[in-house]
């Protein structure tokens, strides 16, 4: 799976794919790795305040600054069942 850099790609507005949070601890202060990754849908909006970049992450019905997050990638292929 192609893992890519939010600086070099964006993945195409509307689109679920997997995205990478840097933005500091959100929901695991345990999480010193940096393995937060969330399935979020990219949105276009005008930078303002705290967001440097025109466009937002819904991450189950929240938005959160495109600015927060480094990486995306594509979500894996459901396979059917029986493969």
């Amino acid at each position: 799976m192609k893992i890519y850099n939010m600086n070099e790609q964006l993945p195409k507005e509307g689109r679920h794919v997997l995205v990478h949070y840097n933005g500091g601890n959100w929901i695991d202060d345990n999480d010193q790795e940096g393995n937060e990754w969330r399935v979020g849908v990219l949105s276009t909006c005008e930078a303002w305040g705290n967001n440097p970049v025109p466009y937002e992450f819904d991450i189950g019905g929240d938005y959160f600054f495109g600015c927060k997050f480094d990486k995306w990638c594509e979500l894996p292929i459901r396979r059917n069942k029986d493969e």
